[in-house]
């Protein structure tokens, strides 16, 4: 069913263009849905990435072939020439004549058909004859950068600003890596080794954490019996050591304040041996059973949930021990599993560091004496880590900087972790320490 694959491709992309949700989430709906085999799901889910992760690039060939200016191109038509470029570009296994043909027969109406047969058609051509040339980088670097990596240029402009033109040019060149799927060994059934055994070369270790596994490939879990016997959970890398930053400890009272979908929670209560008392709070309720589910299905005990507005007091969560902030973001070190986060206006997330440092006030008048505190995001943005790192340890004479673990390889409490560099997603963290009064 190659056409109605196209077809279910295109109705996603469009619906993330109109606002209607992240890319992993509409295919997951989508895949969900009875017709589709295996091979389908692939190539749906390779179309829809496809497009996501070089549209920019994908628009700059479609306005060297069209007599139309982008502007004035249907979105609806902008994004079907969109899907045909990015299969004769970058889908070595589609040959151009059915790239052509079967995307322009998704179009509807004599003259769109056309407009998009003559288009495609002519991208065939060019790439026969080895053009289009990319933007001359001398003359315009920045419209180089946008079409090479097919990043707007505010983000490249912000990156390079905050982190440097090298660094903002490594970040660049991660966004065209396929992330690895990393999992955590649920310690308290198995062993590492044990479980690589069982995956019978599915994974491999991970060299940045010592009970992280990555698979090259990700499996369809629910047909592997190491998934169904609760032996691993899906958690990123950098997101496993944030959990090691916070270092909770067997027997002790931890919360995370912003825990669905589950997988620090589930960490944290495997370094605590499921003995101590771990609090997973979530604004949404309807996200609450995902945690729930988890940990049932790891043999995890000690955990309670609670739906819970973090940016607000509530003295009802009591004291812990340890307190995880790991808070909403604009998620700009998960574009590559999130491709579409690229092309949102950056002033979306301009009321994001108030939010985020209510959290970590809120999160901070729940620590005890001697405790710690982590603030994390899963973002590239000095407004939301750095600069609220700072400010709090600048307005709370309570706490003190807490040094990072050594793998997080951080001169001191604070670590920004560049997927170029750690080749992770990219994150923040940074730990304190509130004061005993000694």
């Amino acid at each position: 069913m190659v056409k109605s694959s196209r077809r279910s491709a295109l109705e996603i992309l469009n619906r993330i263009d109109a606002g209607g949700g992240y890319s992993n989430l509409l295919l997951d709906t989508e895949l969900s849905k009875p017709g589709f085999n295996k091979s389908d799901k692939a190539f749906i889910t390779a179309l829809v990435y496809g497009v996501l992760e070089n549209r920019l690039t994908a628009d700059y060939v479609i306005a060297r072939s069209s007599r139309l200016q982008l502007g004035k191109i249907e979105p609806r038509v902008l994004n079907l020439l969109r899907l045909g470029v990015c299969q004769i570009l970058f889908m070595d296994g589609v040959e151009d004549y059915a790239a052509v043909s079967e995307t322009v027969e998704l179009a509807q109406g004599r003259h769109i058909k056309g407009f998009a047969n003559g288009i495609l058609r002519t991208v065939c051509r060019e790439k026969e004859q080895g053009i289009p040339a990319w933007p001359d980088r001398e003359t315009d670097e920045d419209g180089y950068l946008e079409t090479r990596y097919s990043c707007p240029r505010r983000l490249i402009r912000k990156w390079r600003g905050e982190y440097g033109a090298a660094a903002a040019e490594g970040i660049l060149r991660s966004l065209k890596e396929k992330p690895l799927h990393t999992a955590r060994v649920n310690t308290l059934r198995t062993t590492r080794g044990a479980l690589l055994s069982i995956l019978d070369g599915m994974a491999q270790e991970s060299a940045l954490d010592d009970n992280a596994i990555e698979f090259e490939r990700m499996p369809e879990l629910n047909s592997l019996e190491a998934w169904k016997k609760g032996l691993f959970h899906l958690q990123g890398a950098a997101s496993q050591l944030c959990c090691e930053a916070l270092g909770a400890q067997p027997g002790e009272t931890v919360l995370d304040l912003c825990a669905a979908p589950g997988g620090k929670s589930f960490t944290i209560a495997e370094m605590m041996q499921n003995r101590g008392r771990l609090l997973a709070c979530e604004l949404h309720e309807s996200r609450l059973p995902l945690i729930v589910r988890g940990a049932e299905r790891l043999g995890i005990t000690i955990l309670s949930t609670v739906c819970n507005d973090a940016s607000l007091r509530n003295p009802a969560l009591g004291m812990a021990d340890r307190v995880l902030c790991d808070v909403p973001c604009s998620g700009l070190g998960v574009i590559r599993s999130k491709p579409e986060i690229r092309y949102r206006p950056l002033e979306e997330s301009a009321a994001l560091p108030a939010l985020q440092y209510a959290i970590l006030c809120e999160g901070a008048a729940h620590v005890r004496a001697g405790g710690t505190l982590v603030y994390s995001t899963c973002t590239l943005s000095r407004a939301e880590n750095e600069e609220i790192a700072s400010r709090f340890a600048g307005e709370n004479a309570g706490f003190e900087p807490l040094r990072l673990p050594g793998r997080l390889h951080a001169p001191d409490y604070q670590a920004t972790l560049l997927p170029h560099v750690f080749h992770t997603d990219g994150f923040f963290v940074a730990a304190f320490r509130k004061k005993t009064g000694d």
